[in-house]
């Protein structure tokens, strides 16, 4: 490390199990993590949330074991980001209790001086959530924003994949240690993006830290899109998070007979704004940052130069999969660019998810994953409810 006490700021994040509060206390009270390291075991004891058992342990720790996780994060490829780093965003050290260490898998983006919109819902989404979760990651990352997914299933895991189909940077957050992930998407996201967490390898896992990392994923975002969310879900407790940060709150309608809309008509009501496209979340802050586009410019992808946005603006994929035969599929397949045809073809050859239709067509993993996207709008392809990628001819 560049600088000693980034040490101690790893040696500090080594105690997962204290509360918010406490880690702040022992901070405020004491000056910071080497202060904290030399306090006496007698001391940490008097400390609120602190017994004797915790005291004696923190105490027991020494500073050896930094060497230790330095090690084990150079093995699984994990940066390290301490609170006193340059890198440290600084929209994130205003949040309550910031994180000691973010553990960043991938290359975290500038996140002060970008739009990062965090977008979730539940997980047990319908159609419905899924594409407008999808969709809405798409767009703000085709505009220039910066999408932030907590990788869990549901609207998670298809904002996730509408980020990726983007061609364009993701922040994924996670509540747990890297090492525990078993999110198919985090080594998706960390390949263009960055996957982070605030636990060292080796943390014992625990139920606080999914709620945990909220004042995280909120904490670098400035604003938070609810896609879709029953009354009782643990949405609530993002939504309650980011309001405390002081950042905007959006929310998607839906069907209002519907459960899963049922939490979002409660935010609309309480005056979350309504959205249906990137645009109605980014086009608030596009004097703040320049670099953000409205979605009828023509975004150049990698996958033949396809004007997405105009395509997705022209036939939003908000509507249930229409699974219908098309008597001119042939027709439509031969209007298609080469690699558009050469995903449909790894589909026919019986490719039926994303990593085989990349080793069928031999495309890279990014054209793929735009062309994908052009296919979905397109109404070519479609997928179920569990991930499975079909033609829409074979539905």
């Amino acid at each position: 490390m560049d600088h000693q006490i980034g040490f101690y700021w790893i040696w500090f994040s080594c105690f997962p199990f204290l509360r918010l509060k406490t880690r702040m206390d022992l901070l405020e009270a004491l000056g910071g993590p080497e202060a904290v390291f030399n306090a006496e075991e007698s001391r940490l004891a008097t400390f609120r949330g602190i017994n004797s058992e915790a005291a004696h342990l923190i105490s027991a720790t020494g500073i050896d074991i930094v060497d230790e996780i330095i090690d084990e994060c150079k093995k699984q490829g994990i940066g390290i980001i301490t609170y006193d780093d340059p890198a440290y965003p600084f929209r994130l050290k205003n949040v309550y209790s910031p994180p000691p260490v973010l553990y960043v898998k991938g290359n975290l983006p500038d996140i002060d001086d970008s739009a990062v919109i965090s977008v979730i819902g539940t997980r047990k989404a319908s159609q419905y959530g899924l594409r407008m979760g999808k969709k809405l990651a798409f767009d703000i990352a085709a505009c220039g924003g910066t999408v932030v997914s907590l990788l869990t299933a549901g609207v998670d895991q298809a904002v996730a994949e509408g980020a990726l189909y983007a061609g364009k940077p993701c922040i994924g957050v996670l509540g747990t240690p890297h090492e525990l992930d078993r999110n198919p998407m985090a080594e998706k996201i960390a390949a263009d993006g960055a996957v982070i967490s605030e636990y060292p390898p080796g943390s014992i896992q625990l139920r606080s830290f999914f709620r945990d990392r909220n004042r995280i994923a909120s904490g670098i975002s400035i604003g938070t899109v609810v896609v879709e969310a029953p009354e009782k879900s643990g949405t609530k407790f993002f939504v309650e998070e980011a309001l405390e940060q002081g950042k905007d709150i959006y929310a998607v309608p839906g069907n209002a007979d519907s459960e899963n809309s049922k939490g979002t008509l409660y935010l609309l009501k309480m005056g979350a704004r309504p959205v249906g496209s990137g645009w109605d979340v980014l086009a608030e802050y596009a004097e703040m940052y320049p670099n953000l586009h409205h979605a009828s410019e023509k975004i150049e992808d990698e996958a033949g130069n396809e004007d997405i946005a105009a395509v997705s603006e022209k036939e939003p994929p908000v509507s249930l999969p229409d699974c219908s035969i098309e008597d001119d599929w042939a027709g439509k397949i031969a209007l298609l660019n080469q690699e558009q045809q050469a995903v449909i073809s790894a589909m026919e050859n019986g490719a039926g998810d994303t990593d085989s239709i990349i080793e069928a067509s031999g495309l890279s993993a990014p054209k793929v994953l735009s062309n994908m996207t052009i296919l979905e709008i397109k109404g070519l392809i479609t997928r179920d409810l569990t991930g499975k990628i079909k033609l829409k001819k074979h539905c």
